[in-house]
C-alpha cells in the first residue's frame, strides 16, 4: 500500500500572542483533538529560533492525500488555525525500494529530526542505474551503522522543489550533524541537501511555546 509524508511548516501570526493564557490553552487542547482524531499518524515539531521562515513543523504519514488535506482543513477550522501561515509543505510518496529498508513508524519518539531536501543535479541523471544505486546504497549503509537513528526515505511530489526528501531522527543531535556531514560529502557531486534540524514536541506545550 502507498503511503505518503507531508511536512507542513507554518509561522504564527504576531496576532496570536496578544491572546489570553486560557484562549491559548483551551484552543492547544482543540487542536490536539483534532489532529488526534485524524485517520493520519503524526508528529509535531518546533522549529521556534532554529529557522527563519517557520517556528513549527506537523508531520503526517497516511495512506491518501486526501486524508492530509482533510486533516490540514480540519485544523484551519480551530481557533489556532485562523492565527497560522504556511510557509513550506513538502509531500511524498514512502519509498518501498531496498535501499530504503528502515523504519516508517512515526509512534517512536526521538528528541531530534534532521530533514534533508534532495534536488538532484544534472551529473545524476547521466550516471547509469548501477551507479545510482551504489550511490544510494553507500548513504544508508552510513545511517544504518548507527542503529538508534531512525530514517525515511521519501521520493517527492513536489518536482519542483524536490526530488527527494531524507529524514534522521536521533535522541542525540551530534549523531545528526556526523551523518549529514559524511552524506554531504558523498553526494555533493550529484545532488544539493539542504537541511535543518527540528525538535520534536507535544504539540499542546508546542502551542503553548509560540508565546
Amino acid at each position: 500500500m502507498t503511503k505518503y509524508c507531508s511536512l507542513s511548516f507554518f509561522k504564527i501570526d504576531p496576532k496570536w500572542r496578544w491572546m489570553s493564557d486560557l484562549a491559548k490553552d483551551e484552543s492547544s487542547k482543540e487542536v490536539q483533538n483534532v489532529i488526534n482524531n485524524a485517520n493520519t499518524n503524526y508528529k509535531t515539531y518546533s522549529t521556534l529560533g532554529l529557522q527563519s521562515n517557520s517556528e513549527f513543523l506537523l508531520c503526517m504519514m497516511t495512506n491518501s492525500l486526501e486524508e492530509i488535506q482533510t486533516t490540514i482543513s480540519k485544523l484551519y477550522f480551530t481557533v489556532f488555525g485562523k492565527y497560522i501561515i504556511p510557509t513550506d509543505i513538502y509531500t511524498s510518496i514512502i519509498s518501498n525500494s531496498i535501499e530504503s529498508q528502515s523504519t516508517t513508524n512515526l509512534k517512536e519518539q526521538k528528541k531530534y529530526m534532521a530533514i534533508c531536501i534532495i534536488i538532484k543535479k544534472s551529473r545524476w541523471n547521466n550516471l547509469d542505474e548501477g551507479k545510482k544505486q551504489s550511490c544510494i546504497q553507500t548513504c544508508f549503509n552510513i545511517i544504518k551503522k548507527n542503529k538508534e537513528v531512525i530514517c525515511k526515505y521519501s521520493k517527492s511530489i513536489n518536482s519542483c522543489q524536490a526530488d527527494a526528501i531524507l529524514t534522521l531522527e536521533s535522541d542525540n543531535i551530534i549523531n545528526l550533524q556526523d551523518i549529514m556531514n559524511k552524506l554531504n560529502h558523498i553526494i555533493s557531486e550529484y545532488a544539493n541537501i539542504n537541511s535543518m534540524i527540528c525538535i520534536q514536541k507535544n504539540i499542546q506545550k508546542l502551542i503553548i511555546s509560540l508565546g
